[in-house]
């Protein structure tokens, strides 16, 4: 918008500047502040990864009440946020709903998070809905959880998957043009 309005202006003879350096200009503040980033991608996706990650690893192992099997051992939960089911070498956190959105995704859109977390296979889920009915432990009633595969997550290479796209200068000059 910018660069549109310093042409139209230059065209209109209002600046006194050849044409194009508007252009020119707001291209170079464009590429100047794009590599102040330290890759060029996703950074929604990088962010809530991250924040999520980091949350299960802070709290994974005091938050979450064990799903209790033959060889279980009692432990006392503080500050619960749901349960964690241990097979074999697979883990599975289950997370009330507005805990998610309130813990979790602080200060970001649980909706999105969600689809983020979805893309990634870091939860299962429903086929309508973000979340999972599960089975309450050692009870008959069912609830919904952001059921989150813990392996999946904790292995994820997260810088890995930021796909560096460089800036394609003509493509800006493109737009800015139409």
């Amino acid at each position: 918008m910018v660069a549109v309005s310093g042409e139209m202006a230059t065209r209109a003879g209002i600046t006194g500047w050849q044409s194009g350096t508007a252009l020119r200009s707001v291209q170079n503040i464009f590429n100047h502040w794009i590599s102040n980033f330290e890759q060029v991608g996703d950074y929604e996706d990088e962010e809530i990864l991250n924040q999520v990650r980091t949350f299960f690893t802070l709290h994974g192992n005091s938050r979450f009440e064990l799903v209790k099997t033959a060889f279980s051992e009692e432990s006392k939960i503080f500050n619960r946020m749901g349960f964690v089911k241990v097979e074999s070498d697979e883990r599975q956190f289950y997370i009330y709903p507005e805990i998610f959105k309130q813990e979790i995704c602080k200060s970001l859109n649980p909706k999105v998070v969600a689809k983020v977390l979805k893309k990634y296979s870091w939860i299962d889920c429903d086929a309508k809905s973000m979340t999972k009915v599960k089975r309450l432990p050692e009870s008959d009633k069912i609830a919904r959880f952001y059921v989150f595969n813990a392996n999946v997550m904790m292995n994820f290479d997260i810088e890995a998957k930021a796909e560096v796209k460089q800036s394609n200068s003509s493509n800006f000059s493109n737009i800015l043009e139409n």
